[in-house]
């Protein structure tokens, strides 16, 4: 066997097994089953490479490159649908987008099977390789465009994502679908009678372990694999049978032949080293697997009972400081720590506590509002929408539960709050008295359930999402209504998340000057004002937000 097909070989086997693995570990997610047609292309087209260089002569070659070549054909479809589910990116213009590559991967893979896509293979180096033909060169710009597009959702998505998983799960997908495609195509230099050595059998096997290490340290495909006793005793056994294989190097070394033949003092000799340093090799290996992979598995519920256990018998602030900060270090394996506290009398957080830091005197340290840090504690306490879904899927549900119950005339969704300027309708009321329909806010406990269980799931967290009970507040001007309609538009840019509050897209101010079908009261805010030009140059004026304020509260 020609022995550069091995690392074609191997990466045919490692990606079945990775295809296989994320499939059965939950076949109904599209995600993962998307990824797993996804690697099974690789894997064929890994297979389709190993081919070419075990066939005899060009004929075969060809045969076989026609017979497995539907792997690269169809990969950049998989791939490209792969990463706008990763990226959460699928609507409306990407479903069709999808649709489109598929049907041109199909196309292509039927053409291959007839043997149109390749006339002729050459013998290049220590392999075979295609002819370039005018289809040849186009189904290798279909791999560019897709996998391009694709690669350009997860940075669009890894730039505003604040999830730190979700982060290095695109980091790492990123990488390895870059450096697979990026090197995938220095095979066409040999279809050019260039005679390099192709790599990308390496980098194949690459992909395959940078996705298994987002599996194992980030749950990538939330996937969570208990590898830690695996790996620690796997590495135990290859310690000792190192030691014993030492021991009898050095014997023979140095001339030791009794030890040689005198298996007994050999074993005794190996017994007592492994007993000596069993327990501390296993705690040293055991510190560095969790380290690596942060997987100790640890009771949450006791933890937290023992810590405040501990607080409660704690009045003095600096050990007060030090457990929470060993609480932390000893669960999550964090290097460095900095434990803030606001002084209420000048509102200014100064770091009291610092673990690793190399800060002179931390206590002068200190944040004002308005600076970036204490602006992110606000921005960021106590989140309700963590990502561009939340959104869409809080609206949806609003839609759902609340439609037959109340008027909608304005809204705005903030990632930590939301505003909502509905009117209940007349017929609810009437329902409701007649007992055929259950109070309005019985609907929005029932809206703010399923939300709460939908985000908690998708977040892996527990508790109340929803900390304090919604508030509400009669409208009884109309300035107060025209203000206040203005004063939920403009919260994104009250609260600093955007510098015109016009482009905020969780807001209903577009929607109100849109003609898209929508449940929003749009006709009716927009007489309120008179009309869109009103209505537009209303919330173009310069009114204080502290005038603003007035009319509500967060």
């Amino acid at each position: 066997m020609n022995i550069h097909c091995i690392p074609w070989l191997t990466s045919t086997i490692v990606n079945l097994v990775l295809s296989v693995f994320v499939f059965q570990k939950n076949t109904k997610s599209p995600l993962n089953r998307i990824f797993a047609f996804f690697a099974f292309c690789i894997a064929m087209w890994s297979f389709d490479l190993f081919g070419l260089y075990v066939m005899p002569n060009a004929v075969l070659a060809k045969t076989w490159a026609d017979t497995f070549r539907f792997g690269f054909l169809l990969g950049p479809a998989a791939g490209f649908h792969f990463m706008l589910i990763l990226s959460r990116n699928i609507s409306e213009r990407n479903k069709k987008l999808i649709y489109l590559s598929y049907g041109i991967g199909i196309l292509f893979t039927i053409l291959g099977f007839f043997g149109l896509m390749t006339k002729e293979y050459i013998r290049v180096g220590v392999t075979y390789a295609p002819k370039p033909t005018l289809l040849y060169i186009l189904s290798a710009l279909n791999v560019a465009f897709w996998i391009s597009y694709g690669l350009a959702h997860l940075v669009k998505t890894f730039k505003v994502t604040e999830s730190f998983m979700v982060k290095n799960q695109l980091k790492y997908f990123f990488i390895g679908i870059s450096l697979f495609v990026f090197f995938g195509f220095t095979l066409f230099a040999l279809s050019l009678g260039f005679e390099i050595y192709p790599v990308s059998g390496f980098i194949n096997i690459i992909w395959t372990g940078l996705i298994a290490y987002s599996i194992l340290k980030y749950q990538a495909f939330d996937i969570r694999v208990v590898i830690k006793r695996a790996i620690v005793y796997t590495a135990l056994t290859t310690i000792v049978a190192g030691i014993y294989t030492l021991i009898v190097a050095v014997s023979l070394a140095f001339g030791l032949e009794y030890l040689r033949f005198n298996s007994i003092l050999v074993n005794t000799a190996t017994a007592i080293i492994v007993a000596a340093g069993f327990v501390p090799v296993r705690n040293w290996l055991q510190n560095i697997v969790d380290k690596l992979f942060f997987k100790t598995k640890y009771d949450s519920q006791k933890i937290l009972s023992a810590f405040s256990d501990k607080l409660s018998s704690l009045m003095v602030l600096g050990p007060l400081l030090d457990h929470i900060a060993d609480t932390i270090t000893n669960t999550l394996f964090v290097k460095k720590i900095s434990i803030l506290l606001i002084n209420e009398e000048n509102e200014k957080y100064t770091i009291r506590m610092s673990r690793n830091f190399n800060l002179l005197n931390s206590e002068e340290v200190c944040f004002e509002k308005g600076d970036y840090i204490t602006s992110w504690f606000e921005k960021h306490k106590n989140k309700i929408f963590f990502n561009e879904l939340n959104y869409i899927f809080f609206l949806n549900r609003y839609n759902e539960y609340l439609s037959d119950y109340v008027e909608t005339f304005a809204y705005c969704l903030l990632p930590n709050h939301f505003h909502l300027l509905i009117r209940v309708k007349e017929k609810a009321l009437l329902l409701q008295k007649a007992k055929l329909l259950e109070k309005p806010s019985q609907a929005f406990h029932r809206f703010f359930t399923s939300y709460s269980k939908a985000t908690n799931k998708q977040q892996s967290r527990h508790g109340s999402l929803f900390e304090n009970p919604f508030k509400r507040i009669e409208i009884y001007t109309n300035e107060y209504f025209t203000n206040l309609v203005f004063y939920i538009h403009a919260n994104p840019q009250l609260h600093g998340y955007v510098n015109d509050f016009r482009a905020y897209k969780w807001s209903s101010y577009n929607s109100i000057l849109s003609d898209k079908p929508s449940n929003l009261q749009r006709q009716a805010v927009i007489e309120w004002f008179d009309n869109k030009e009103n209505f537009i140059f209303f919330h173009k004026k310069k009114i204080s937000f502290e005038l603003i304020k007035q009319f509500s509260f967060d």
